[in-house]
């Protein structure tokens, strides 16, 4: 006697992408079906779409101003803390996040 195989549907992924409206549309695109199958191909999308996602996003002048503020602040924390090994003679601790 043999029993019956258990047929499992195939693993599928709905995708919707969502952005500020200053950040411009960037690819890959959506199709109009936004079904994915599980697998090689819809991974490489996926992370493609990510990657380009966060590139676009610089360019948003809401994210760019954060940035350039981030940068400002990073650069006056190593000043001030190699200013302060010169004035004491301490080793300046390691810059961290």
């Amino acid at each position: 006697r043999t029993s019956p195989r258990i047929k499992r549907k195939p693993t599928r992924y709905e995708v919707s992408v969502v952005t500020r409206d200053e950040v411009g549309a960037y690819k890959p695109y959506l199709w109009e079906q936004s079904l994915f199958d599980k697998g090689p191909m819809f991974r490489e999308w996926l992370l493609t779409k990510i990657v380009n996602g966060e590139r676009a996003s610089y360019s948003a002048p809401k994210f760019a101003r954060m940035q350039e503020r981030t940068r400002s602040q990073m650069l006056e924390d190593i000043v001030a803390n190699l200013q302060n090994h010169a004035e004491t003679g301490q080793i300046p601790k390691p810059y961290r996040r």
